[in-house]
């Protein structure tokens, strides 16, 4: 009996070892960092409700809460807490009031050995082959990274705005803008890690925050930050915001509306596809695609949610329809992610978008030519609409197909794109103008105007000739190396001419200028 109890006394032990050495090694792949305090000033604030989606390993968990002063309901607060696969942090706060609210997001108490980094450059200074734009962007370009011993953090800007959207006369669609009152970047970092989200209307904040360094030197950070001015400067849980064109409804100087090409993120989907083990880079595109998704029509498009005036004036179209170069970066961006990021499945999603083209052809979303056929730039509901056809959108579609084949083999994507290639050869000399440079569109009366992009439709021509060359290598390139040569010839005479390796030119796909 005693050799039994002394069998059994080992035994719960090693049982006992293997729990603490199991749950130790549990619990070390969890993020330490600790759920952010809330106060109000001069009121008060009371969790309502809790609600928690998972999609794709990526968790999200949105806290509801009452903000209150002197017992009188003052506006509601939105806090998103996104937990990415590394463990690490996003947060989405958004606040609705109907008085001053200002509150208060402490993150860290005592931060210990605080290193404080804030990047703030002008587009020009970064990107200073775009053109200039009309309006002045008044959105700020600040992004902060900070360290302490125990965690790292980068901090968005504090956005407050009001929403202006309203119903668009011609057809009864609800145009989405908002408009800029104020953002500022104050980060306290004395006694504590914490920022202030002051509005009298709408407010918008965004935090990542991780256990680990973010970013392994100032470089690195810098990378991202370069990045961030497109791509996450304001951001919640599934939109982007970018400062509007002067050609949108309602129209305002401080506008600011959902920008598909941004939230695609080509940028960072890039940056992942070379450095696929870098914790920032992973976090970022976890958050774009959960993003994407979220925002997804329930046609499996991306719909452009606010009104083009110019299209309005051109075409009748209101705020809700399918910009067919749009959805284009949106699939190439998600199916370069998933990739990476290891959702196989996503993959079925080349003729998600193949499909929808070809469809639209069938319908007669087209301009038609001798030979073949362009399909156009954009779509509403009503199949009969037609719009132009601009040649960045053109090349665009013929590669997207021709890639989705390549990826797929699916033979029913062949008409369309032997339709496109047909329609290139014949008009190839029609899209040069007098000048010797490209021109933008080709109008449903057969016309051509407009000055076409720099640098966009000269990546897209360097693609179609690496693709044709790869998936078709019979057919002919002749009137497509005549197009490269005309556009060199205006990057030239701009000063923006810069060799490009066609081999990588994928990279490049979807450029924004």
């Amino acid at each position: 009996m005693k050799k039994f109890y002394t069998i059994l006394l080992v035994i719960i032990i090693v049982i006992s070892s293997a729990y603490v050495i199991f749950t130790k090694s549990e619990s070390s792949q969890q993020s330490h960092s600790s759920f952010p305090e809330l106060a109000l000033d001069n009121g008060e604030i009371k969790q309502l409700d809790t609600k928690t989606d998972t999609n794709h390993g990526i968790k999200d968990v949105t806290y509801l809460y009452d903000l209150t002063k002197e017992n009188k309901a003052i506006g509601e607060l939105t806090l998103v807490q996104r937990t990415f696969s590394t463990g690490d942090k996003m947060y989405f706060a958004e606040i609705d009031a109907s008085d001053e609210v200002s509150l208060n997001i402490t993150l860290e108490e005592n931060p210990d050995e605080l290193t404080h980094e804030t990047l703030d450059k002008t587009v020009e200074e970064v990107y200073p082959f775009r053109k200039d734009r009309t309006l002045a962007d008044p959105l700020t370009n600040k992004l902060t990274y900070l360290e302490s011993r125990e965690h790292s953090f980068l901090f968005g800007s504090q956005i407050s705005f009001q929403d202006i959207s309203e119903e668009e006369p011609s057809d009864g669609s609800m145009s989405h803008v908002l408009e800029l009152l104020a953002s500022d970047h104050s980060i306290t970092t004395d006694d504590e890690v914490s920022i202030q989200l002051k509005t009298s209307e709408k407010a918008h904040t965004w935090w990542m925050e991780s256990d680990e360094k973010l970013f392994m030197n100032m470089d690195d950070f810098e990378e991202a930050y370069e990045i961030g001015i497109d791509e996450f400067r304001w951001i919640t849980k599934d939109m982007l915001y970018s400062h509007g064109l002067s050609s949108i409804f309602p129209s305002s100087e401080d506008a600011f509306v959902n920008s598909l090409v941004r939230q695609s993120g080509r940028a960072s989907s890039i940056k992942l596809m070379n450095k696929p083990d870098h914790r920032f880079w992973i976090n970022i595109n976890e958050h774009q695609f959960k993003s994407l998704e979220l925002r997804r029509h329930e046609d499996g498009m991306w719909h452009t949610n606010y009104t083009s005036t110019w299209l309005n004036k051109a075409y009748d179209f209101g705020a809700d329809y399918i910009d067919s170069r749009h959805n284009d970066n949106i699939f190439r961006s998600q199916l370069r992610r998933a990739n990476y990021l290891g959702y196989n499945e996503y993959a079925d999603n080349w003729n998600v978008y193949a499909d929808f083209l070809v469809k639209r052809a069938d319908e007669g979303s087209i301009l038609q030519t001798s030979t073949g056929y362009f399909l156009i730039d954009y779509y509403e509901d009503d199949a009969d609409q037609l719009t132009h056809v601009s040649l960045n959108h053109a090349l665009s579609l013929m590669n997207y197909l021709i890639a989705s084949y390549q990826e797929t083999g699916n033979s029913e994507l062949l008409p369309t794109i032997k339709a496109h290639q047909n329609a290139l050869e014949e008009t190839a000399e029609e899209w040069i103008n007098e000048d010797g440079y490209l021109n933008y569109q080709v109008n449903t009366d057969g016309s051509y105007s407009g000055v076409d992009y720099n640098l966009v439709t000269y990546y897209d021509l360097l693609y179609s000739v690496e693709l044709i060359e790869e998936v078709f290598p019979e057919d002919q390139t002749d009137h497509l190396e005549q197009l490269i040569q005309a556009k060199e010839e205006q990057l030239i005479d701009n000063g923006l001419y810069k060799y490009t390796d066609p081999s990588n030119i994928e990279k490049y796909m979807g450029l924004i200028e």
